[in-house]
């Protein structure tokens, strides 16, 4: 589910290339308006995605779509509770950034925070585990097997030049979005203050 109708194409592709187009059925709608009954689905994920939401209106529509005993599962980014105050304003900045470009509210919640969004949603069992982006060779080359190989990530690359190379506008977010990811990803001073979290938690029984 997507709200941005190219990314749902870009999916349905996605499926056939993987051969699984008949197990998968992807639409367009609004997280905080989902359209479907109560009790529907056994798991929920989102990835990269909550992070931009009203966790509050996001989550409460997710534990309504929930089974009973159902799950929530979270890959989202984090920030560490305590920050050293002139790395926190660099951390600020990167987050400025993304809002800038992507024009949603961007914001790296911390653990205590996010853990907070599923109990004031009604989860229950919750459990955030925190980690650090490419901490070892084989987080890289796990993530290069998960987008599909050396070639699929070239096919990428090549096709965001593209789209660099023959648009002003797009280059000027793609420089923007490279600053961002350079003060939150290649300076070891701030680095060591973000993540990601995989987090879950279930709707209770009763």
């Amino acid at each position: 589910m997507d709200i941005a109708s190219l990314s749902i194409e870009t999916e349905r592709q996605r499926a056939i290339e993987e051969n699984v187009e008949m197990m998968t059925e992807f639409i367009i709608a609004d997280a905080y308006n989902l359209p479907f009954r109560e009790d529907s689905f056994e798991i929920i994920i989102t990835e990269f995605v909550s992070q931009f939401l009203d966790k509050y209106m996001a989550f409460t529509e997710f534990i309504h779509v929930l089974k009973k005993g159902g799950s929530l599962g979270i890959n989202e980014m984090y920030r560490d509770n305590i920050i050293e105050p002139q790395l926190k304003i660099k951390i600020d900045e990167a987050e400025a950034i993304f809002t800038e470009v992507t024009g949603l509210p961007f914001r790296m919640n911390t653990p205590d925070e996010w853990k907070h969004y599923f109990e004031e949603a009604g989860f229950s069992d919750i459990r955030i585990q925190k980690c650090r982006p490419f901490q070892k060779i084989k987080d890289i080359t796990s993530s290069i097997t998960s987008m599909g190989g050396i070639v699929k990530i070239k096919c990428l690359i090549f096709g965001m030049l593209k789209y660099i190379i023959l648009s002003e506008m797009i280059r000027k977010r793609f420089l923007r979005l490279d600053k961002g990811k350079r003060i939150l990803f290649n300076n070891t001073s701030t680095r060591k203050h973000v993540g990601y979290i995989l987090g879950i938690a279930r709707k209770p029984d009763q």
